[in-house]
């Protein structure tokens, strides 16, 4: 018991310190960048550097933290892992206030611009060259507004990594140590057919955009109410039980990610030839972007929501 005990108190604190140092970094670095943007003859690439190093910040912390609580399923602790990922959800509303950590962001953030090349086209005459034409448009535009938020994004993901692995090897507790073969192991999450996994997937992601713009537009704060059951934390607290909820359905049938570089963190070693890549791709990538995409074609009720999760 001592020693399970020992396991929950390392992985939270090494969570913790993970979250802390990151917060800081962030601090000063983008305190740093403000103060020199006033200097008139300041580099004009100064804002694209303070997009990318929030997204990695975001992506290292999300990630890091991820390998971190997943210790606690190595040793049949799953009341504690959903636990500690609900405390970590709420948490990373506030943290990645600037950026969140999925490759979906900047298909949310820019969808007014992205969208308008799925339904302009230079060939109206012809349904398919139209299609062609609009989708590459739009994945154009995806990547020439976005390109900061995914670069550190992908940044973020290979520092997160390589900090678990550095850290892991001698400078935490023994069972890190144990458990470090882990992070070079394939931790396959995809349990189900593949049709059905990505049914999963972007149905997961789907729901995630209902549910979050349905609490927001129930429970947000709203000006001069001082109802305290309209907050953000209470948004943030309903948004993480939504998604404690997702994962103790699928957690072992896709993993519920509804996010890829999560997804890749996890399983990347058990990406090894093309075929293998081609249905993480499916699954993983394409699914909860579809699932966004078709949530984002509906008629607007609501503001569309954050995508930040515990998961």
């Amino acid at each position: 018991m001592s020693n399970i005990w020992d396991i929950v108190v390392s992985s939270t604190c090494a969570c913790a310190v993970c979250i802390l140092i990151a917060e800081i970094l962030r601090l000063i670095v983008n305190h740093s960048i403000e103060k020199w943007r006033k200097d008139p003859r300041s580099p004009a690439f100064l804002a694209d550097l303070s997009e990318i190093f929030d997204s990695a910040i975001s992506a290292f912390t999300y990630v890091a933290s991820t390998f971190e609580k997943g210790l606690l399923l190595t040793v049949g602790l799953r009341s504690g892992f959903f636990l500690v990922s609900f405390i970590l959800g709420v948490v990373f509303c506030y943290t990645s206030s600037n950026s969140d950590p999925t490759p979906i962001y900047p298909l949310v953030k820019y969808w007014r611009t992205i969208r308008l090349g799925i339904h302009e086209t230079n060939h109206p005459s012809t349904l398919k060259r139209g299609f062609v034409t609009s989708a590459i448009r739009s994945t154009v535009t995806y990547f020439k507004l976005g390109w900061r938020s995914l670069l550190g994004q992908a940044v973020g993901l290979f520092v997160a990594i390589s900090w678990s692995k550095y850290f892991w090897d001698g400078w935490l507790t023994s069972h890190h140590v144990n458990q470090l073969a882990r992070l070079d192991e394939c931790s396959d999450c995809q349990n189900t057919a593949i049709f059905l996994a990505f049914l999963i997937e972007t149905g997961i992601t789907y729901i995630f955009f209902v549910a979050f713009g349905f609490i927001d537009e129930m429970f947000g704060p709203r000006g001069g109410d001082s109802n305290p059951m309209r907050s953000d934390l209470m948004c943030n607290v309903l948004k993480n039980l939504v998604a404690l909820l997702s994962m103790h359905f699928f957690l072992d049938v896709t993993g519920s990610f509804a996010n890829p570089y999560l997804a890749y963190a996890i399983q990347r070693h058990c990406i090894v030839d093309v075929t293998r890549a081609a249905i993480f791709t499916f699954v993983y990538v394409i699914g909860p972007f579809l699932g966004t995409i078709v949530y984002l074609l509906r008629p607007i009720t609501w503001e569309t929501p954050k995508t930040k999760r515990s998961v």
